[in-house]
């Protein structure tokens, strides 16, 4: 008698691992899911440029614009 509860108890320790298991498991699953989600990549616009005169008709600023990055570049 004493043998048929040790054997109930190895199956329900065994139970109570398995789902304690299944549990860290999930919850594995979950953080790593969380964590490599990433924000997909903008592709950036063509650059559009604008050619503004400024007092010298001689040094004219062209802006390049990007959704991203703004760069000022002079050409002379």
């Amino acid at each position: 008698m004493e043998e048929e509860e040790e054997e109930e108890e190895k199956k329900k320790n065994k139970n109570k691992n398995k789902n304690k298991n299944k549990k860290k498991r999930a919850r594995k699953r979950t953080r790593t899911r969380t964590r490599t989600r990433r924000t997909r990549t903008r592709k950036t616009s063509k650059t559009t440029t604008i050619a503004s005169r400024q007092s010298h008709p001689s040094m004219v600023i062209i802006t390049s614009v990007t959704k991203d990055t703004h760069r000022q570049t002079l050409h002379n």
